[in-house]
């Protein structure tokens, strides 16, 4: 069975709105803040948990160890699709969304030396590339995928 495609199946605000908001949270997870431990003690008289020892500051190692994990799985995922684009794409995205340099984008266009409709195209290229490679494309109500 043959599946036809139409790029025009695509809802293009809707898929360039969550591969943004993809490379947004990629962006915060560069410079992410691990959780700090309260050290603060409590002092009640409720008896201990037996099932073992539980603690504010293990829970924290834990809980940090956990996201670390999950961001650097993000990340991971999230960069292997990025190195898939040609070498453009990857430099419009790493330029805008990564870096800590916040760059508006005609400085972008200007640096890599394209004009501003070449750089919208391939920017948008880019964005349904990886929207596909990501598996969060957005279809227009009706056309079911």
């Amino acid at each position: 069975m043959v599946v036809e495609f139409k790029i025009t199946d695509i809802d293009s605000k809707a898929t360039r709105k969550k591969v943004s908001r993809e490379l947004q949270r990629l962006s915060l997870y560069w410079g992410a803040v691990r959780s700090v431990p309260s050290i603060t003690p409590s002092y009640a008289l409720i008896p201990g948990a037996p099932s073992g020892f539980n603690s504010k500051v293990e829970n924290a190692a834990v809980k940090n160890v956990d996201q670390e994990r999950e961001r650097e799985e993000y990340v991971s995922r999230m960069m292997d699709c990025i190195n898939r684009l040609n070498d453009t794409q990857r430099q419009i995205l790493i330029m805008e969304y990564i870096e800590s340099e916040y760059r508006f984008n005609y400085e972008i266009w200007n640096k890599i030396g394209m004009s501003e409709s070449q750089f919208y195209k391939v920017k948008s290229q880019a964005f349904y590339r990886l929207a596909f490679m990501l598996g969060i494309e957005v279809y227009k109500k009706g056309d079911e995928r």
